[in-house]
């Protein structure tokens, strides 16, 4: 493989220090893809057992409702990839992914991967890795959604937390709750009458509002 090629595979932080040899390994398993603006890349229902690599370019991700009805939910740019699940594990779609500007990446098959594994081991963990990597944010973004839905006061002083630096585990410190309320000394002002009962019955509602999101963001 060519020094360019390298180059531009090495763009990409996934495989940025991998050999020469690991990267040709890649290359090899791996096909160049260009697309034109409003390209069609994956499409929500396909059954796909694909990955994309984003080199360079934007792509958009829409979610269909079943009724013709779509919403942005998304965008990946360079040195971001799309569609890792089918390489593991294909299925259908869940989303649509169009490209928002001209865009080029490389193109990984779900067999391809398993070649990478008997031939290159250390190229195809670093793909592996870097998925894990990936799930494992937006897992995390998905709980402070599904967090901000249900107690927003919480979610808030979570984040400030976060940002401070300042933020403990709440094993080591029982009196932090996520009720975003203000324990003192372990305790806290007796409800009044019937108030309970209100919180549960917007506690439910709340949990109803997530599980519909969570539908809209999975095409469940």
């Amino acid at each position: 493989m060519s020094a360019e090629r390298r180059a531009q595979l090495r763009k990409v932080s996934l495989f940025r220090e991998l050999s020469d040899e690991d990267c040709d390994a890649v290359l090899g398993a791996m096909r160049p893809r260009r697309f034109a603006v409003d390209d069609i890349v994956f499409e929500q229902g396909d059954v796909g057992d694909t990955m994309l690599v984003v080199v360079e370019g934007r792509l958009r991700v829409e979610l269909g409702d079943g009724n013709g009805n779509t919403t942005d939910v998304g965008s990946i740019g360079a040195d971001q990839f799309v569609g890792e699940m089918a390489a593991f594990d294909p299925a259908p779609r869940s989303a649509t992914v169009i490209a928002a500007t001209e865009t080029t990446g490389f193109e990984l098959s779900v067999h391809a991967l398993r070649e990478l594994r008997r031939t290159a081991p250390t190229a195809a963990a670093a793909i592996t890795s870097g998925v894990i990597s990936d799930i494992t944010l937006r897992l995390r973004s998905i709980n402070d959604r599904i967090e901000r839905e249900l107690n927003p006061n919480a979610a808030r002083a979570r984040s400030q937390a976060r940002a401070s630096g300042i933020v403990q585990r709440e094993q080591a410190n029982p009196q932090f709750r996520k009720t975003g309320e203000a324990y003192q000394s372990g305790s806290m002002a007796a409800a009044p009458a019937g108030a309970q009962g209100r919180s549960d019955d917007k506690k439910a509602d709340d949990k109803s509002g997530v599980a519909k999101w969570l539908s809209r963001l999975f095409g469940g």
